[in-house]
């Protein structure tokens, strides 16, 4: 059984081969949301977490079973979107990519696995792309399952929202996005990306060391600077009350007004899947 299950009453599976299928998974869970494209209407939302799975096999067979068992994973869609979320990604300005150089481009930060395959996003709104590695069983198990499947690190969502926030400002902003076992930091300087960074974090000790030590590397007034705060864990008292101590302009990161929800959706935490529902946008 799914640990959150928000479905509009009014789907039909007949017509889910017309929807946007978005994916997010990690040794933690499985989440996926259903968008209606020509209404920008997301009309379900379901979340599966696991227990003790460390293995990519585990993780592979854990999806396996979630495709053969949940009804809705069930359907044929017309386009299909998989975050695969890891601490493991490297960006590259366009002016410096080549294709050929993707593992070099990745080894330069990160060991790559003997299982792993890599793939690249192109981002936008900075004119650079994002190189990053998924374990080749987990995309297998997905290929074969749904047709025109794209695969996506983190980092490009969470980029690319920064760029089409309704709000955005030329003032200095630091978008925080936490996730169980790391979080992802990207800051913005007169409206340009200064840093996008991870650091793994135990507890809220932790997540201020590093916070406030990207601030000061990057001489930000952490008292004047506006926070938003995004990802599963983000709602977590302790957590929101340790960065407003010192970062007090904190808000949580709300989507884009274009998209709407279904009644069903109405009261969900969506700063909490941000990523999943701007991941459609980064296919336009």
């Amino acid at each position: 059984m799914p640990d959150i299950n928000l479905v509009e009453k009014s789907i039909t599976q007949q017509k889910l081969n017309q929807k946007y299928l978005s994916i997010q998974v990690d040794l933690n869970g499985f989440s996926f949301f259903i968008l209606d494209t020509e209404h920008l209407l997301f009309l379900a939302f379901r979340k599966y977490s696991f227990q003790n799975v460390h293995l990519v096999e585990d993780l592979t067979s854990k999806i396996e079973d979630l495709l053969e068992k949940d009804d809705l994973l069930q359907q044929n869609y017309n386009r299909t979107g998989v975050i695969f979320s890891s601490q493991k990604s490297t960006l590259v300005p366009s002016a410096y990519f080549n294709e050929k150089d993707l593992r070099s481009y990745f080894e330069f930060n990160h060991s790559i696995d003997e299982l792993d395959e890599i793939h690249y996003n192109y981002i936008y709104a900075i004119d650079a792309y994002n190189v990053f590695t998924i374990p080749n069983y987990v995309a297998n198990e997905l290929y074969n399952k749904f047709q025109k499947v794209h695969f996506y690190h983190q980092a490009t969502p969470i980029i690319n929202g920064i760029y089409t926030r309704e709000k955005s400002s030329k003032e200095n902003e630091v978008y925080i996005n936490l996730n169980k076992d790391f979080f992802d930091i990207a800051v913005i300087c007169s409206g340009s990306l200064n840093l996008y960074n991870t650091f793994s974090y135990q507890d809220e000790n932790d997540l201020l060391y590093f916070i406030l030590y990207v601030c000061k590397q990057l001489s930000i007034e952490s008292e004047k600077t506006a926070v938003y705060l995004s990802g599963e864990e983000c709602s977590h008292s302790v957590y929101f009350a340790a960065i407003k101590k010192y970062l007090p302009y904190i808000f949580y990161n709300i989507p884009n007004s274009k998209f709407i929800f279904a009644k069903a959706l109405d009261h969900f935490k969506k700063h909490t899947f941000i990523n999943l529902i701007n991941l459609y946008s980064c296919e336009l």
